[in-house]
C-alpha cells in the first residue's frame, strides 16, 4: 500500500514538472513570435518611411528643376531678344548714316564755267578733261597731266552719271557732277579706289564735240 502511494506521488510530481516545462516553452515561443512580428512591422514602417522620403525628395528636385528652367527661360526671353532687336536697329541706323555720308541722294549738275561752243548731244563724240574725287575729297582719277578722254555719248562706255550729266554742255564749259552710287559703281564699288555705295564728284571740262552726222 505504501509503495502504491509513493508511486502516485512520484507520478503527480512528474506530471507537474512536465506541465511547467511545456508551459514555459510555449510562453517562450509566443514571445519570440511576438518579437518577430514587431520587428517585421518595424522594418516595413522603416521601408515605407524611406520610400516616402525618396518620393518627396524626387518631387522636390523636380520642382526645383522646373523652377530653374522657368527662370532661365524668362531670363533668356527678357534679356536676349530685346538686346538683339536693339542691336540690329542700331546697326541698321549706323549703316544708313554711313551710306548717307559717302553717297548722294540724286544727280546734281553744277555749272562752274559757261561755254560758248557747240553743244554736246547723245550720239556725239566728245573730248573732255576731268577730275574725279570721293565725297570726302579723295582723288581717285584725273585726265589732267595726260591725254584728254574721248568717247561717244549713248554707247554705254561711261557711267550713267556721265551719260546724264554731260549732254547739254557746250565746248569750253566746266561742270561739277555730284553722282549717286546708283549712277556710278553701285554696291560693288571699284576696289581699291572706290568703296561700295560711294557717291562720286567729277569736274568735267568739255574740249571738243564731233557731231554724229559729221
Amino acid at each position: 500500500m505504501q509503495d502504491y502511494i509513493k508511486y502516485i506521488i512520484v507520478f503527480v510530481i512528474s506530471f507537474v514538472i512536465a506541465f511547467a516545462v511545456l508551459y514555459k516553452l510555449s510562453a517562450s515561443g509566443n514571445d519570440a513570435a511576438v518579437d518577430e512580428s514587431k520587428e517585421a512591422r518595424t522594418q516595413d514602417q522603416t521601408q515605407v518611411s524611406e520610400e516616402q522620403a525618396a518620393a518627396m525628395q524626387g518631387e522636390s528636385t523636380a520642382e526645383t528643376n522646373n523652377d530653374a528652367s522657368t527662370t532661365n527661360e524668362e531670363s533668356t526671353t527678357d534679356t536676349t531678344e530685346p538686346a538683339s532687336t536693339e542691336s540690329t536697329a542700331e546697326t541698321d541706323e549706323s549703316d544708313n548714316i554711313a551710306a548717307q555720308d559717302i553717297d548722294f541722294p540724286q544727280l546734281n549738275i553744277i555749272t562752274l564755267a559757261e561755254g560758248s561752243g557747240e553743244e554736246a548731244k547723245v550720239g556725239d563724240t566728245v573730248t573732255v578733261h576731268y577730275r574725279g574725287t570721293l565725297k570726302d575729297g579723295t582723288e581717285f582719277d584725273t585726265s589732267y597731266g595726260r591725254e584728254p578722254f574721248t568717247f561717244t555719248l549713248g554707247e554705254g562706255r561711261v557711267i550713267a552719271g556721265w551719260e546724264q550729266g554731260i549732254p547739254g554742255m557746250k565746248v569750253g564749259e566746266k561742270r561739277k557732277l555730284e553722282i549717286p552710287s546708283a549712277l556710278a559703281y553701285g554696291p560693288q564699288g571699284r576696289p581699291p579706289v572706290i568703296p561700295p555705295n560711294a557717291g562720286l564728284i567729277f569736274e568735267v571740262e568739255l574740249l571738243a564735240v564731233q557731231a554724229q552726222n559729221q
